[in-house]
């Protein structure tokens, strides 16, 4: 079993929390339950949905991407966000 954060952590120890923390936030879960029922959509689409400032929302975004949840691709200045399935799949929750 591979340890590191000087051996306290597994990395499944770590991602789990990773995972945890993403979805630990109501912001988050909304997002998220806004691209499960919408297969993608960009930026401007989840402020107008979920009335966040840009940036806040960004950070949301952000915090969702680096836990895996979230993949996103640019075309041109937008940039359009759907959820992993593969690491949703992982979490092996469901939103009713």
């Amino acid at each position: 079993m591979e340890r590191n954060r000087k051996n306290i952590f597994t990395a499944s120890t770590l991602r789990k929390a990773r995972l945890a923390k993403a979805l630990g936030h109501p912001v988050r879960m909304a997002i998220i339950e806004y691209l499960l029922s919408h297969e993608k959509c960009n930026s401007g689409m989840l402020t107008n949905e979920i009335a966040l400032s840009q940036s806040t929302l960004a950070q949301h975004l952000k915090l969702l991407k680096n836990a895996g949840l979230l993949r996103f691709e640019t075309k041109g200045k937008e940039t359009s966000y759907f959820i992993n399935q593969e690491v949703w799949n992982e979490v092996e929750i469901r939103i009713l």
